[in-house]
């Protein structure tokens, strides 16, 4: 009985202490720029609709929160990240277009020189089996 007390109790100022850190990470997120999408588009998993967005980075470099400036939606969205190459790059989104349905392909921030390339989600994977690929691109002002 003392030794699962003892473990109890151990748990307990172990998850106390580690509160803060987890509190920071979660409410940290970095503005990256804003866009006006004329479009509804798939970011992630998420159906979003047309209109004006803010992109943020959460949770380090390879996670971004797609947000809707009028509280229409939001998505989280997986990506890989690398270096955008030489030169001076504008913040721009990727999108990839299959018939009528868009879906976020590229985020690029001027800001910090990096391409994040979202993980495709199940419904792109579909949705490229049955229609050729088309790319649209939206540059920031």
């Amino acid at each position: 009985m003392k030794p699962r007390l003892v473990l109890t109790v151990a748990l307990l100022f172990a998850s106390i202490a580690l509160l803060p850190v987890t509190l920071r990470s979660q409410g940290a997120k970095r503005f990256l720029f804003r866009m006006n999408v004329p479009f509804d588009f798939v970011a992630g998993d998420t159906h979003l609709p047309a209109g004006d967005y803010s992109v943020f980075r959460v949770s380090g470099p390879d996670v971004l929160l797609i947000e809707s400036d009028n509280n229409r939606g939001s998505a989280m969205v997986l990506v890989d990240v690398s270096p955008a190459g030489l030169g001076e790059h504008p913040s721009k989104l990727v999108f990839h277009r299959y018939l009528d349905q868009y879906f976020l392909a590229e985020v690029r921030a001027a800001s910090d020189g990096l391409v994040r390339t979202a993980v495709k989600s199940r419904q792109e994977v579909l949705a490229a089996k049955k229609a050729l690929q088309e790319e649209r691109t939206l540059a920031a002002k």
